[in-house]
C-alpha cells in the first residue's frame, strides 16, 4: 500500500516538474524571440536585443532552481 502512495506522489511531482518545465520554455522562448525579431527589423539594436536575450533567459531559469513546494492530494 505505502509503495502505490510514493508512487503515485512521485508521479505528481514529475508532472508538475513537467508542467514547469514547459512554463518556463514557453517564456524563455516567446522572449528570445521577440528579442531576435525586433533586432532583425531594425527596432532596437542588436547589442540590446543579446542583452535582452541572455536576461530574459537567466531571469527565467534561476527562480526555476529553487525547490518546489509539492502539495500532496
Amino acid at each position: 500500500m505505502q509503495e502505490s502512495l510514493l508512487s503515485i506522489f512521485t508521479g505528481r511531482v514529475a508532472l508538475d516538474t513537467l508542467e514547469a518545465l514547459k512554463a518556463n520554455q514557453r517564456a524563455i522562448v516567446g522572449i528570445n524571440f521577440s528579442s531576435i525579431l525586433m533586432a532583425i527589423r531594425e527596432r532596437v539594436p542588436p547589442l540590446f536585443s543579446a542583452v535582452v536575450h541572455n536576461l530574459s533567459t537567466v531571469g527565467v531559469a534561476l527562480p526555476a532552481l529553487r525547490p518546489r513546494e509539492h502539495k500532496r492530494k
